[in-house]
């Protein structure tokens, strides 16, 4: 099966950008879903998108477990700047309304066509959607080269040197000079490329997506440790949350 792969950094205050096998776009608000439609015109998609698309009320409606881990995760990670990830408190996240309208998803006042994608490649044909967090996805990739220093952030001030840094010591992912022009371009080309290594199986599903879910670089030393702050984190809000 040939799937059309589609990594979007949405913005409901700016352009979002998209980046496909044909390279970068940056879209009006207004013109996001109409765009996403087009793109994803054939009957196998995959995209992965970079803000909340589930979660689940047991555990209340601040915070997910997989937020929580990975935040705890990133501070105990000497190879990581903790500055250099962002993995708020879903509820917090301002790309509620712009996901919801383009993908239906966490609330929707109308069918728009999209599932969930689950833990493994998709078997049947449809349009599937991950959640991603190219921040994170960054931060793997780093710990996984074995660079020796802690990543640095590439977003804000002194985006540019971070953004330089992540080019020079990643050569393995081959990141195009056009992705590295912004925050926005870098992030839509990682969230790109976490479909193609899914494919590839060099990437997967940490969480349970029916409750927030990240696709991430394999990353087996870290793996384990992640999973440990993730049980974790499901049962101290779920206990917050006054759940049975």
């Amino acid at each position: 099966m040939t799937w059309t792969l589609i990594g979007v950094d949405p913005a409901p205050s700016k352009k979002t950008t998209f980046w496909t096998e044909n390279g970068c776009m940056n879209i009006p608000s207004g013109k996001v879903r109409s765009t996403l439609e087009a793109e994803a015109s054939g009957d196998s998609v995959l995209v992965a998108w970079d803000a909340p698309l589930s979660f689940d009320p047991v555990f209340g409606f601040s915070d997910r477990p997989i937020d929580r881990a990975i935040r705890r995760f990133v501070r105990e990670h000497p190879l990581v700047e903790p500055k250099a990830v962002a993995a708020l408190p879903f509820s917090g996240c301002p790309h509620w309304a712009i996901t919801c309208s383009t993908l239906g998803t966490p609330f929707s006042s109308g069918e728009r066509g999209w599932k969930l994608a689950p833990t493994i490649l998709p078997a049947t044909l449809g349009r599937f959607v991950f959640e991603v967090n190219p921040s994170v996805a960054w931060a793997f990739w780093w710990i996984a080269a074995g660079i020796g220093v802690p990543m640095p952030r590439y977003k804000g001030q002194d985006s540019k040197r971070g953004r330089d840094a992540l080019v020079a010591n990643l050569t393995s992912l081959s990141i195009p000079p056009e992705a590295a022009k912004t925050d926005d371009t870098l992030d839509a080309w990682a969230a790109w490329r976490l479909l193609r290594d899914f494919i590839e199986g060099r990437a997967e599903m940490v969480g349970d997506p029916r409750q927030g879910a990240y696709l991430l670089p394999k990353l087996p030393t870290s793996r384990v440790r992640l999973v440990d702050l993730l049980n974790e984190a499901r049962a101290e809000l779920k206990k917050n949350a006054g759940a049975d």
